[in-house]
């Protein structure tokens, strides 16, 4: 089994005493059983990490809002941009809005659009819609993320 970091060593560290701790339970307790089991995301790409106006996707970087889906990645208009989320309608189940840092609602005319083609739509803050697209996607439904980059807490994306 392998571990892969995305925030230094620390998680590392971090990840070794969950697995020592839950080890100890499970020998104190017998009936507490943890099961690590790794995700494969076959053709798709999972979303690897974010920061301040990017996205890492299958180990590369990009900037900007996006929409990922297991058929591939496309930069993102944003609200204004339903288009590229109704041609996903053969596609996709339900699409995940990351809304950046915070919740906030998405204009209707984006959800009736989305909707009206039978795509579900799920709004979420981007961290979420981020860790949520993994799971699915680990899952193999047909899911796809449409995402606004987290900015900073001055509302600052650097260049």
């Amino acid at each position: 089994m392998s571990f892969q970091t995305f925030a230094g060593p620390g998680l590392l560290h971090t990840a070794h005493v969950i697995i020592a701790g839950a080890a100890l339970a499970a020998a104190i307790n017998p009936e507490f059983v943890m099961n690590l089991t790794e995700v494969t995301f076959h053709d798709a790409r999972p979303f690897d990490g974010y920061g301040p106006g990017f996205f890492r996707v299958g180990g590369e970087v990009h900037h900007g809002a996006l929409v990922l889906h297991a058929g591939g990645l496309s930069s993102w208009d944003g609200y204004a941009d339903a288009a590229a989320l109704t041609r996903l309608a053969d596609a996709v189940d339900v699409v995940l809005v990351g809304t950046g840092r915070e919740v906030a609602h998405v204009p209707g005319d984006l959800r009736t659009a989305v909707e009206g083609v039978g795509i579900g739509l799920e709004v979420m803050s981007t961290p979420a819609a981020c860790r949520t697209y993994n799971v699915l996607m680990g899952e193999g439904r047909r899911v796809a993320a449409a995402v606004l980059p987290v900015v900073g807490p001055t509302g600052d994306v650097p260049a």
